[in-house]
């Protein structure tokens, strides 16, 4: 008996084709494990792109909303060696980047109650993106921190001036004046804080 040898093909063409689908199946199916924690896919992404910044503010993004603080620190300190001259202005929640990881570690020490360290990268993210409305307004919360209200309303006052529709910055505003006795200028922001709500 002759054997068709289209038939012959297609049999070894299907048999191939197969071996590839259970293949790749279980690639996928290996590679899902990553997708079900944060953690596991962020770190995975570390160990496959350790020069790539993202991975590394993913995990301090992590950690941060676990107040792991220290170890979140770790790694904004690494985004920060990483991309040392990107100047992108998104907040680390958003975007890794150098302000981003400026401003992410700034809150992560002031959450720490380290607000001269806070002060420090708040006031570097502001050189390099003098128009972002949240540095000053970040900056202010730690010298608030502090008790050192008036330069905190410089602070507030600089984050309404770049966004008159900044709620919070005339609520703290308002809490500075407060603290400093000058309770007509805190009566005025407050009101203008309700107003915007």
């Amino acid at each position: 008996m002759e054997r068709n040898p289209q038939i012959m093909i297609s049999k070894l063409s299907l048999i191939v084709l197969s071996s590839i689908l259970v293949a790749l199946l279980f690639f996928t199916y290996q590679r899902n494990r990553y997708w079900t924690d944060d953690m596991a896919l962020w770190t995975d992404v570390i160990n496959k792109s350790s020069q790539k910044a993202r991975g590394y503010g993913n995990l301090a993004k992590k950690f941060r909303s676990t107040k792991q603080y220290d170890t979140a620190l770790k790694y904004v300190n690494v985004m920060i060696l990483l991309e040392p001259d990107n100047a992108t202005a998104y907040c680390i929640m958003l975007e890794p980047t150098t302000v981003a990881a400026l401003i992410g570690r700034g809150n992560i020490y002031s959450a720490q109650g380290k607000q001269d360290q806070a002060i420090s990268d708040f006031t570097y993210a502001s050189t390099l993106s003098p128009d972002l409305d949240f540095v000053y307004f970040n900056r202010g919360n730690a010298y608030f921190a502090k008790e050192s209200y008036k330069i905190a309303i410089q602070d507030y006052s600089k984050a309404i001036i770049l966004n008159p529709y900044y709620h919070d910055a005339y609520e703290n505003r308002g809490n500075a004046f407060h603290k400093l006795g000058q309770l007509d200028m805190a009566t005025a922001d407050y009101r203008r804080a309700d107003e915007l709500k």
